[in-house]
């Protein structure tokens, strides 16, 4: 059975039951492992475990919604050219430079690795709860890579039910749910993420954004996650738990 989301018009994503069955957290060698792709390689370790796995909804696996990881931008004039003063993106300026992250390509990707003004930024974008947020990736002494783990989750309390995606860190691959801002697997199982103070970005329309940013760059469509030649491979060798506090951490409402 599969679900389908419009996603646009004329588009959509179709979230199929997992071809390992509707048993997604399996016993292995002493643990608990949540189902991350056809490779149980792609699995993630949820021995420890912060969220019901009842809530938990899709397993798509892993790289389903290509996150970026070195995106590419184009001008203002450029992105005048297919970009609507309407259209919804998801902004951000910090020291002077300024980057829009359409939405109609945010849904599409639901997470974009960047650097802005010399500072590791993610900002992620959950079409479901049509959420939108910039986190700093520097956590400790580390900056972190993300990605969608093809999971949402929704609990009742939270956020009043919305759905959201689950996020997981290359790093470590532990899990993320932005709605409570927080690691709920893994090494930095309990780590806040790091929001980006709100004076700094904004979801808001293009026309809105690029009058107050006239220079500012905008996410080019059409990109594919690209795997940078100096990426390590994942080798279960974790860097040190980052120590972030709490109160530069809690999730955007």
């Amino acid at each position: 059975m599969a679900v389908c989301l419009l996603l646009t018009m004329g588009s959509a994503v179709c979230l199929a039951q997992s071809a390992r069955g509707p048993r997604r957290v399996i016993e292995r060698e002493g643990k608990r492992w949540l189902f991350g792709g056809e490779d149980s390689s792609q699995d993630f370790d949820v021995t420890q475990f912060r969220l019901d796995s009842a809530r938990l909804n899709y397993g798509l696996g892993r790289e389903n919604f290509p996150a970026l990881i070195e995106p590419e931008f184009v001008s203002a004039q450029e992105a005048n050219q297919w970009l609507g003063d309407a259209d919804a993106v998801l902004g951000v300026s910090i020291g002077g430079e300024a980057k829009a992250y359409p939405i109609s390509l945010l849904t599409r990707h639901e997470v974009v690795n960047d650097v802005v003004s010399g500072r590791p930024i993610v900002a992620a974008y959950c079409i479901l709860a049509n959420l939108g947020a910039i986190y700093d990736r520097r956590l400790g002494e580390h900056t972190y890579t993300f990605a969608v783990s093809g999971y949402t989750y929704s609990e009742p309390k939270v956020w009043d039910g919305l759905q959201a995606f689950v996020l997981w860190d290359r790093d470590t691959e532990s899990l993320w749910l932005p709605t409570i801002g927080k690691a709920v697997s893994g090494p930095m199982i309990d780590v806040p993420m790091r929001l980006v103070p709100q004076e700094h970005w904004e979801q808001t329309t293009w026309g809105e954004f690029r009058a107050k940013y006239p220079e500012a760059r905008v996410l080019k469509p059409g990109q594919r996650m690209r795997r940078p030649k100096s990426w390590k491979p994942y080798t279960g060798t974790f860097p040190e738990k980052a120590k972030v506090d709490p109160k530069e951490s809690i999730a955007p409402r």
